[in-house]
């Protein structure tokens, strides 16, 4: 089954990043939006985060990201890393297993 997938385009916790002029702030953010491929720009979002610093300042966040389907190759890793992980949790659920039995023989 194919999820969709998260793309991340920009990131910043800084806004020393970001152009101060209008006219390049916008151009920044239009050059973030045009790396996008046209398909899937309808699911593009600018999300935008303050976390409390000291006294009255704030951090800010900023992340661009876009929504697609998984790959091929992307969907196989996906399955892969799943079932990697399945084993594992078998595994200790065994050695558990195993453990319980050699504590309570018999029940």
């Amino acid at each position: 089954m194919r999820m969709k997938k998260t793309i991340v385009v920009f990131k910043s916790t800084s806004f020393w990043d970001l152009p101060t002029k209008a006219s390049e702030f916008m151009a920044f953010w239009q050059s973030k939006l045009d790396e996008i491929p046209n398909a899937y720009r309808d699911t593009a979002e600018i999300e935008v985060e303050a976390e409390p610093s000291y006294e009255d300042s704030a951090v800010l966040s900023v992340r661009v990201t876009y929504s697609r389907p998984e790959t091929d190759d992307e969907v196989s890793s996906r399955e892969r890393q799943e079932n990697a992980a399945k084993e594992r949790q078998r595994e200790r659920e065994m050695a558990q297993l195993r453990e319980l039995r050699k504590k309570y023989p018999g029940a």
